[in-house]
């Protein structure tokens, strides 16, 4: 019997402004991401301060935490086509779009919280799940490019850029407080790719 694999694309829209723990949006890239050698000893791409370090590693927690509610009932074959325009190592992007595949989608499905009785199944399960990942606050120990401005070890008073990664407790606060809030952000349908 041949495999029937489906496929969802996701758009999530970030809100206009977020302030700390809200910031950073959802990035699918880690700090580590955007920093390149540029074949001397002083990378680029390092965030320019603790704050907006801190930013992109929320918005990296918002995104395992996406995939992993994406796992609820079945889990998916593959994410891809992921795009984020404006990210940067800075800067979260405006928005975040991916496709979503499964060969189980039978077993997407979940109730429905804002109507209770009522079942969602395939993109607007997806959809759902997702919503709901937005109004969790994660809190992990993680690894943080951390670009303080240190003294040198001799006492120089010349600032270094500390060029290292710290493990800290980060706390990706809720992006939304409601489901239907999030859910106005989130937009799934099932697309044919041939």
């Amino acid at each position: 019997m041949p495999v029937l694999i489906k496929y969802f694309t996701v758009t999530i829209t970030a809100p206009s402004t977020l302030s700390a723990p809200q910031d950073g949006f959802i990035d699918p890239n880690p700090s580590s991401f955007y920093v390149v050698n540029n074949g001397t000893d002083l990378e680029t791409g390092w965030p320019t301060s603790l704050t907006t370090a801190l930013a992109k590693n929320r918005a990296n927690l918002r995104w395992l935490h996406v995939i992993q509610l994406l796992e609820s009932t079945v889990n998916p074959l593959s994410v891809f086509n992921i795009t984020t325009p404006g990210a940067t190592y800075d800067n979260g992007p405006t928005s975040i779009t991916f496709t979503v595949s499964y060969d189980r989608s039978d077993y997407l499905s979940t109730s429905d919280e804002l109507n209770t009785g009522t079942t969602l199944y395939g993109s607007d399960a997806v959809s759902r799940y997702i919503a709901r990942s937005l109004i969790d606050t994660i809190i992990r120990n993680v690894s943080v490019l951390d670009p303080t401005i240190v003294i040198n070890s001799g006492g120089a008073s010349t600032p270094q850029v500390h060029r290292g990664e710290t493990i800290t407790e980060v706390t990706a606060q809720s992006m939304y407080s409601t489901i239907s809030n999030a859910q106005t952000t989130v937009v799934a349908s099932e697309i044919s790719l041939t």
